[in-house]
């Protein structure tokens, strides 16, 4: 009588719970990037390298914030508006003083 229960195959644990979409999950979950949070005496000293750098017209690679991720950009910068608190890099992009990380 436990014929039926002989009859009864096991599916691979993959198809059970998905493996490769969890695991895809987690990797996105651990690439997301909390920022810190800056104080208005990081921003200003980050504001003077950014001068220096606009004087100079030196290429200056910049990690910065945005979606929940960092990125690295070199470049030089064109533009420096302190009241909005931006700049603008030769290839026309605009990053916020509030979204830099890090300048080097």
């Amino acid at each position: 009588m436990n014929k039926p229960r002989e009859l009864v195959k096991w599916a691979p644990f993959s198809s059970v719970i998905n493996g490769n979409s969890l695991k895809e999950e987690l990797v996105k979950e651990r690439k997301i990037f909390i920022p810190p949070e800056f104080d208005e005496e990081v921003i200003l000293n980050n504001e003077v390298k950014l001068k220096k750098a606009l004087a100079t017209k030196r290429i200056i690679n910049i990690t910065y914030y945005i979606k929940n991720d960092t990125k690295e950009i070199k470049g030089v910068i064109v533009k420096l508006d302190s009241i909005k608190k931006e700049i603008v890099l030769a290839n026309h992009q605009t990053i916020s003083f509030y979204q830099i990380i890090k300048i080097s």
